[in-house]
């Protein structure tokens, strides 16, 4: 069911059009586009193997119909990511472009947050705290053409060498 919303506030100089909001499984998704073209998705309740496949439709869209601002993706009021979730979440990110920057906003101590930071997706997808700092991120630092949108991967406090039979062992 998706009903329009009204009532959505955009961030600061961020006026935007109409929110759309889907609610399935336990879940709302409410989707707006601010008049700078970034499409933001904003996540109320929780995660899991029945509400992630909207979630996957909506972030496919938005991603491809999107302008030059990018994706972003507000967790703040969700309760809940699980694996299903978190695999959507890498997928948004590889079909985004450095041109169409795909970011999180989570709380600071919520469970997206620490899931988010345990399985490493917070070193690969830019993660912030509050949808202002994203949006203002987008704004103040798009990315070049030709350059990454996300910072590199943290490569292993410890080096991986091959033992005697070419497996990865650590020291």
């Amino acid at each position: 069911m998706t009903t329009p919303d009204p009532t959505q506030t955009p961030g600061p100089g961020d006026q935007s059009d109409q929110a759309t909001v889907t609610k399935v499984y336990g879940a709302t998704f409410t989707r707006t586009t601010t008049s700078l073209g970034h499409q933001v998705i904003a996540v109320d309740g929780e995660l899991h193997e029945y509400s992630s496949p909207p979630l996957r439709d909506l972030l496919d869209e938005a991603i491809a119909t999107g302008g030059p601002g990018g994706t972003v993706l507000d967790l703040t009021r969700t309760a809940l990511i699980e694996s299903t979730a978190m695999g959507v979440l890498i997928r948004a990110h590889k079909r985004s472009t450095p041109h169409q920057v795909f970011r999180i906003v989570a709380a600071a101590g919520t469970q997206p947050s620490r899931a988010l930071k345990i399985t490493g997706l917070s070193q690969v997808i830019p993660v912030h705290l509050i949808l202002d700092d994203a949006l203002r991120a987008a704004r103040a630092h798009p990315p070049e053409p030709g350059t990454s949108a996300a910072p590199p991967v943290a490569s292993p406090a410890r080096p991986c060498h091959p033992d005697e039979n070419g497996s990865a062992t650590r020291p």
